[in-house]
């Protein structure tokens, strides 16, 4: 997959061309699945089972999409019209509560790697802004921009039930191959799609991408079973699993979550060394993930 940012097509119609390129290239799995691909299964099995019920209070807490309406259940039930940022927001309040319940109640779950979030924030790609509906950033660096993103957040008010449409696949594309271009340590380019009241996972690499639905972030009823707070629950319990991930094992040949000062490839190309880390250790990423991804 590849996209030429210096392209004298405008923005639109490259992100139409970059759809169709990704026709037929899309892999869907589940979420078990995917973390056997990522080699994650043993670390994500031992997170779920310390973490049963970390999030419940959270869950409790998170709105409720009625009726193209975002009601919240923690400023007295006031209601806002549900839009692409307004489902952004409302995620980073969900965030924000994510990980002060992850950091504070169950320090045993505290995240490997520091990243926050941010919902419409402008970033200068090829000489113009662009604006994803949300950023998961590396703070250490000196601002959010393509060179310190996580991850991507795309929103949207309609469910997604079966085939994400080309127009929101052509800006996901656009915008991870942006940070791909400008992180050129990078294995693929996570990217979480927001639409209606659930999430999905979308994961951009060389060969096309993989798509793992993850479950609702949102109620879809004012008055909320336990069942359905405990749902929501556990997806919160996967998204900050995912997102605290040191780099090098979740998109990344080596942590890049601490800017290195350079890296250096060992003579075979088996392995690739950070020039600037204090250990400098070298990392076998040729076998680091058993299956393509």
């Amino acid at each position: 997959m590849t996209y030429n940012t210096k392209s004298p097509m405008d923005q639109s119609a490259c992100r139409s061309e970059l759809a169709k390129s990704l026709h037929g290239r899309g892999h869907r799995l589940g979420f078990e699945d995917l973390m056997d691909r990522l080699a994650l299964s043993e670390p994500f099995n031992k997170y779920m089972a310390s973490t049963t019920d970390m999030l419940v209070p959270a869950a409790q807490l998170v709105p409720a999409l009625v009726n193209g309406q975002l009601q919240s259940f923690a400023d007295g039930g006031q209601s806002v019209q549900a839009t692409s940022a307004s489902l952004a927001k409302a995620f980073r309040g969900i965030w924000d509560s994510v990980g002060q319940a992850s950091k504070t109640d169950y320090p045993v779950a505290a995240p490997t790697s520091e990243c926050r979030f941010s919902d419409q924030r402008s970033m200068r790609a090829g000489g113009v802004l662009v604006k994803p509906d949300g950023v998961f950033f590396y703070p250490k660096y000196s601002g959010c921009e393509f060179y310190s993103v996580h991850a991507l957040l795309e929103a949207r008010v309609e469910s997604c039930q079966h085939a994400v449409s080309p127009d929101v696949l052509g800006k996901m594309a656009d915008f991870a191959l942006r940070a791909w271009e400008a992180q050129p340590t990078r294995l693929f380019a996570p990217f979480l799609y927001l639409h209606g009241p659930n999430v999905s996972l979308a994961l951009f690499a060389r060969d096309g991408y993989y798509w793992a639905d993850l479950g609702r972030v949102f109620h879809i009823s004012s008055d909320p079973s336990m069942d359905d707070v405990c749902d929501i629950g556990d997806t919160l319990r996967h998204l900050w699993f995912l997102m605290t991930l040191p780099a090098d094992r979740f998109g990344h040949v080596i942590d890049v979550s601490v800017p290195a000062i350079g890296l250096k490839f060992t003579k075979d190309r088996s392995s690739i060394i950070a020039a600037g880390r204090s250990d400098g250790s070298a990392l076998d990423y040729l076998q680091r993930i058993p299956l393509p991804v």
